[in-house]
């Protein structure tokens, strides 16, 4: 969990110090892929202790890989 925090903050202090800079692959790991990392391990937790609302989580770690693919893909098509 602690990764995914990590990861989120130093996406989101790379987006305050460049705010009209292009995205990146790296950034999107960084904004997409932490909170989703998040989410999957809380959905874990939750599902190994308590049971429950774990689906939740994890569809919405899915949304947000599918989200970081398809920003990839528009700043990939803008460019070009």
């Amino acid at each position: 969990m602690l990764a995914a925090l990590v990861a989120l903050a130093v996406g989101s202090e790379l987006v305050i110090a460049h705010p009209t800079g292009h995205g990146s692959i790296a950034l999107a790991l960084l904004l997409f892929g932490g909170p989703a990392l998040y989410l999957t391990t809380t959905a874990w937790f939750f599902g190994t202790t308590a049971g429950g609302a774990w689906k939740e989580r994890l569809l919405t770690a899915a949304t947000l890989a599918v989200t970081g693919v398809a920003h990839v893909l528009v700043d990939w098509l803008l460019k070009g």
